[in-house]
């Protein structure tokens, strides 16, 4: 049967394995977004096309004045806003997640080492449990003893035993 840690592991690993994607998906849409905005930020400081049109000279001029898409437009908003979004994005976002994701590596190592310590633990208590049966095998064995020699061997096997545990 699993035991309770071993449900909590389960979920925990699971939770950091959808954190670690949704880190990378949220790091892509951050380069997106800056991408985006640079993107904007040529397009709306770009000329408009102009009408062109035979002048009374006879050669070709443009009708109209240049003028940009984002004409009234404030780029430093945008700059502004574009690095209002990074910046709560790292700050809310993603450097909680990296702190998580730190905690659970800590986790990880130090539940690496209970296991460790768990099993070996385990060892040793089967060891005293085998050593208990010895002890009372040999005990009953001390009490058939059919003469003082025999009964002082056993007696000195007992202590032998005694002193592993």
């Amino acid at each position: 049967p699993k035991t309770r840690q071993a449900f909590m592991e389960e979920e925990a690993r699971q939770f950091a394995l959808n954190i670690k994607a949704m880190e990378k998906d949220i790091r892509g849409l951050k380069l997106a977004d800056e991408t985006f905005m640079n993107t904007c930020q040529e397009v709306l400081a770009s000329d408009l096309p102009r009408v062109y049109d035979f002048g009374p000279d006879g050669h070709v001029h443009a009708v109209g004045e240049l003028n940009t898409i984002g004409r009234g437009c404030n780029a430093e908003d945008l700059v502004r806003v574009q690095q209002e979004l990074s910046q709560g994005l790292e700050q809310d976002v993603l450097t909680p997640m990296k702190q998580w994701l730190f905690a659970w590596s800590t986790v990880q190592a130090r539940l690496k080492e209970l296991e460790e310590m768990r099993i070996e633990v385990d060892s040793r208590k089967r060891q005293v449990f085998n050593l208990r049966q010895k002890e009372t095998k040999m005990k009953e064995n001390l009490d058939s003893s059919s003469n003082d020699h025999q009964r002082k061997v056993r007696e000195k096997k007992l202590e032998e035993t005694w002193r592993m545990q």
